[in-house]
């Protein structure tokens, strides 16, 4: 794809598979993809950081850093970038860069993307969870307002299609009230698997502030001392509850099954969206139905298809470059990545707590999980 005059120059720390380096072994890895000829390309969905930004005609892949030497070649020469670095500190100092990606391993988020911030970037686009402890998240937080840099973050179902349409019918009032959402999943990481869960779940709502959260953990693993709250690795989740401002609340449950649905409920209606974001099914009340002892039924609509995840990763990066334009915070900014992550942090605590509601914002910000 032609890259327009005064591109965004972008540069990736960190170029392993959600870079679009090594191990990416998705249908979509032909060199008509790398390479912007996207006619070919079924689905159609830019994945990865350097796929979505080789697919936008506004933004040029400049930069890359990765400490192994291997990770460097295999991404240089998959998307034709010439200077890579085994320092992102080096490619900081050397690259006048506009925009740069971190899909680094979860405990050097934080640290990445502060430097980014001192090295004077525009915009930053940091893969989830956003840091390890709320201390870094707060620390983000202070950098980005005063800095005015703008953080996307890559929790990024928020900009794929049917979540997009679940939450239009809600704003147009087609549901009703919007009262409750829940989604029923595999598995998977609290941090690495659910900052996606509760970033998403918290969008179909409106984006409203969750102020306690109770929740069960599996496999939780804690390293001595640090009065325990120091976790050797990212537990699971065995189910999670949250309340918000104005009476909306969400729940995640874990399945042993490959599933993944989202559903947002109203009194006139639910929004289902089904098979990991590939369907939206929409039930409406029936007004036509005889009363019976609980109400009105739902008449259930077509269920509509898109492809897989759609151009999610691409809408993320436009949404970026649009909020380093106008100085507007994106959809899913550094504010919604501040609550996703309070939220998270809110389960541990309710677990080390025996499963008790626990309030939020949380007192405590010392509590340290690693992700991948």
């Amino acid at each position: 794809m032609e890259i327009v005059d005064g591109a965004f120059r972008v540069g990736i720390v960190g170029l392993g598979r959600r870079a679009g380096g090594w191990n990416s072994t998705s249908p979509g890895w032909s060199d008509e993809v790398v390479h912007g000829k996207f006619d070919t390309f079924l689905p159609p969905y830019p994945w990865t950081h350097a796929s979505a930004y080789s697919y936008l005609r506004e933004t040029r892949i400049v930069a890359g850093a990765d400490v192994d030497a291997e990770a460097r070649e295999i991404f240089g020469r998959r998307w034709r970038v010439d200077d890579l670095y085994a320092s992102y500190e080096e490619m900081l100092a050397n690259e006048a860069l506009d925009i740069v990606s971190v899909t680094t391993q979860a405990p050097l988020h934080a640290e990445v993307v502060a430097a980014s911030i001192r090295a004077g970037v525009r915009g930053v686009y940091v893969e989830k969870p956003l840091a390890c402890t709320l201390r870094e998240v707060d620390e983000l937080v202070e950098m980005c307002e005063t800095s005015k840099t703008a953080l996307a973050y890559g929790a990024q179902r928020r900009y794929d299609k049917p979540f997009e349409e679940a939450t239009a019918h809600a704003r147009s009032g087609l549901l009703g009230t919007i009262q409750r959402a829940y989604s029923i999943s595999f598995g998977g990481g609290l941090f690495h698997s659910h900052s996606h869960t509760v970033d998403t779940l918290l969008y179909l709502l409106g984006d409203p502030v969750p102020v306690a959260v109770r929740a069960q953990l599996t496999g939780v693993e804690l390293e001595d001392g640090h009065e325990g709250r120091r976790f050797a690795r990212d537990p699971g989740v065995a189910w999670m509850s949250v309340e918000c401002e104005g009476g909306v609340s969400f729940d995640i449950l874990t399945v042993a099954a490959k599933r993944v649905e989202y559903a947002l409920l109203g009194t006139q209606g639910e929004a289902r969206i089904r098979n990991n974001g590939r369907s939206l099914e929409l039930s409406l009340m029936d007004d036509e139905a005889s009363d019976n002892l609980l109400g009105q039924v739902l008449r259930r609509g077509e269920e509509e298809t898109y492809p897989y995840m759609s151009t999610g990763g691409a809408n993320l990066v436009k949404d970026l470059l649009d909020s380093v334009r106008t100085g507007q915070s994106p959809r899913g900014g550094m504010h919604q990545a501040r609550w996703g992550m309070e939220v998270l942090f809110g389960a541990v605590d309710s677990h080390l707590a025996g499963g008790k509601p626990i309030e939020l914002p949380l007192a405590r910000r010392d509590a340290y999980v690693p992700s991948r």
